[in-house]
């Protein structure tokens, strides 16, 4: 039964990682853009790239978290 928790605790914080991680690139873009984060969408292509949209911009951004920290950082591609 242990495993089966540790499993789920992983899956749940690796989901958790991943909004977050659109989540900063989004930030990022709205900032870097000028454009409300209400206006951006977020498409997440895989490998911590995420592709935003928004006030007639697009822009792909890479999204790393250093091992052990929850710190994330992405940048634009």
């Amino acid at each position: 039964m242990g495993r089966i928790l540790r499993l789920l605790i992983f899956i749940g914080a690796a989901s958790a990682l991943i909004g977050c991680m659109g989540s900063t690139a989004k930030t990022r873009f709205a900032r870097e853009y000028s454009c409300p984060e209400s206006q951006v969408s977020v498409t997440r292509l895989g490998g911590g790239a995420y592709r935003m949209t928004g006030c007639g911009q697009t822009a792909t951004y890479t999204c790393i978290s250093p091992e052990g920290s929850p710190t994330v950082t992405c940048v634009h591609d």
